[in-house]
């Protein structure tokens, strides 16, 4: 998910609600009948495939949970984004080494020796390429390096899977928001009250929230999915908003031009009255 995805999929949804809006102009009723199909069918859709389809291949946890906080997402963001990276592991020879992303200046490892003494000292990652020392900062021989980031290279990995895992935390609420915008374009469509436009898609989320809750145990009741989903849903019924309403601009500019015309071609077709002379 990248800020260009994302700006295509809003444009998308809202070329549909441009869409929706013109048939809904010419069908009448007739439309909104068959949108309000479309958005039962979306509804179930989503239901089974977000809360029931996954649960086929779980096994039942311990219990289950409910988020009660909608922003506990971004706190778990910065708890993740603060996890130390550095950390000391002892080989399997008895030496031990710690290791750090960066090189540690003199005084951070003094200090870092007062407390637990270690036997080297690693900085880099694996890409890139690790470079191993002594206490003192002299880079030990190339055999003895190779040994010790063999030691090491699966911890230094897991070290980095935190930064991975916050742009995944974002990705994914990212993707609820996007998932929802289309249901609150039908529910735009399918209904003539703003009430009910407003309160389909965060049903349909409650549902899916409660449903995944409830069918196993182990599963996770999420209220910041929840206020995702309704997000994008409201977003979708502000598209289909924007889009009717341009849409009733645009026949009445096409109506008021054609009148212009016909107007002007009916004067043109008029004879100019004139005095007889004698």
């Amino acid at each position: 998910m990248t800020p260009t995805s994302f700006a295509v999929a809003l444009v998308f949804f809202f070329l549909l609600s441009w869409v929706l809006a013109v048939a809904i102009k010419k069908r009448g009723a007739g439309f909104s009948r068959s949108a309000r199909a479309a958005l039962v069918l979306a509804a179930f859709s989503y239901v089974f495939l977000l809360s029931i389809l996954p649960l086929g291949g779980e096994q039942p946890g311990s219990g289950r949970l409910i988020h009660w906080n909608p922003l506990h997402f971004l706190q778990e963001h910065n708890s993740e984004g603060a996890i130390e990276e550095s950390f000391g592991q002892q080989l399997s020879d008895g030496n031990t080494v710690y290791y750090s992303p960066e090189e540690l200046p003199a005084e951070e490892k003094s200090e870092i020796q007062k407390v637990s003494p270690y036997d080297f000292f690693a900085h880099g990652d694996i890409e890139s390429g690790v470079i191993v020392s002594d206490p003192e900062g002299n880079v030990v021989p190339q055999s003895q390096g190779q040994y010790i980031l063999s030691e090491v290279s699966e911890a230094i990995e897991m070290s980095s899977e935190p930064v991975q895992s916050q742009s995944m935390i974002l990705e994914e609420k990212s993707l609820n928001f996007l998932l929802f915008a289309p249901l609150g374009v039908l529910a735009y469509f399918s209904f003539s009250s703003n009430a009910a436009r407003m309160v389909a898609g965060p049903a349909v989320s409650l549902s899916i929230e409660v449903v995944q809750w409830s069918v196993a145990w182990g599963r996770t009741a999420d209220t910041a999915d929840l206020l995702a989903n309704s997000l994008g849903s409201f977003l979708g019924v502000a598209m289909g908003m924007l889009a009717s309403v341009l849409a009733v601009l645009t026949k009445r500019s096409e109506r008021n031009g054609g009148r212009c015309a016909a107007s002007a071609g009916h004067g043109a077709g008029r004879r100019p009255r004139g005095r007889h002379g004698s």
